[in-house]
């Protein structure tokens, strides 16, 4: 995540490049393959042969977003934050591997939680461009899009070419604070044309633990802007309430609905218990105000801005 996270649900200028290397058909059939050979090769390994290195993070507009002053981060530094903070993974010697089991910690910066968030990441966008091309699993791209790993080719083929086979176009969500790292694929089909349907990626991980590329971004209960003591502007694309023609004009929206914040108090629980037996209370989330509140969030805190992201090599 390149900035703060207030919310939940979180698409922002990271995973908007990642769709937009994916809606280039020559550079989805060149990522299918790749990640297939981080398969074989159990996701690990020297720089160029790692999740990180197909989602666009030298993409030149990651540095200077409006709002408000980009990621402060180099392409490299970007890969090591996916590696290291969501992976867990360690550089050795300019090797990244991953934590030898037993994972009796938790991976990364994901808090209580151990797995190979890697590998079900990767399973997961591996089984989304199977379905966005028809394909069967393992299967190979269809023989009328070529993978190609140069941008610019791959930008100047599909220019030239219509491919009449299937392929959905293909977004990524992130939902944060859930029990586990998990990935969903899902889809819709609305008609029987190449581009007649769409592909849902969702990422549903835990909370973060402190670290030293996620400690200035804590996810907040607060969904609306500012927040105290950072008087910061969000900017020009946050809206409370949305602007009332939004969704008519926009290509891409996210909004968040639900109460403005929430104080977190024990949570007594008044089930039964055996003789000399005691129910521990529980953490739960309280609103401070019952009202209900619709935002449009500024894209660099998870939003999206209405024509998307484009890939800039």
């Amino acid at each position: 995540m390149p900035g703060t996270m207030p919310y939940v649900l979180d698409k922002g200028p990271y995973f908007s490049v990642v769709e937009s290397r994916l809606d280039n058909l020559p550079t989805r059939a060149q990522a299918l393959l790749d990640l297939r050979a981080m398969a074989a090769a159990n996701g690990q390994g020297p720089p160029g042969t790692m999740v990180a290195d197909i989602c666009g993070f030298d993409s030149k507009n990651l540095g200077s977003p409006n709002p408000p002053t980009g990621d402060h981060r180099t392409p490299a530094a970007r890969k090591r934050h996916l590696n290291e903070d969501w992976f867990g993974m360690s550089d050795a010697s300019g090797v990244w591997r991953k934590q030898p089991p037993p994972l009796n910690a938790s991976t990364g910066c994901w808090a209580n939680y151990a797995g190979d968030a890697e590998a079900i990441l990767r399973e997961g966008m591996i089984r989304a461009i199977e379905v966005s091309f028809d394909i069967p699993t393992g299967g190979p791209p269809p023989a009328d899009v070529h993978a190609i790993p140069q941008w610019n080719q791959a930008v100047a083929w599909q220019a030239n070419h219509s491919p009449t086979s299937r392929h959905w176009p293909i977004d990524v969500t992130w939902i944060c604070q859930g029990p586990f790292f998990q990935c969903w694929v899902t889809w819709r089909r609305l008609n029987d044309s190449p581009t007649g349907g769409h592909v849902n990626v969702l990422i549903t991980t835990p909370a973060t633990e402190p670290s030293p590329m996620t400690a200035p971004y804590p996810i907040t209960a607060r969904i609306t802007r500012p927040i105290p003591p950072d008087t910061t502007p969000p900017g020009p694309d946050y809206h409370c309430p949305p602007v009332a023609t939004a969704a008519h004009t926009g290509d891409r929206g996210i909004w968040v609905i639900g109460h403005e914040n929430y104080r977190q108090i024990p949570m007594p629980s008044t089930g039964g218990t055996n003789s000399g037996g005691m129910n521990m209370p529980s953490l739960g989330w309280v609103p401070l105000d019952t009202a209900v509140v619709v935002v449009e969030p500024a894209e660099w805190e998870g939003g999206v801005v209405p024509p998307g992201r484009a890939y800039q090599p």
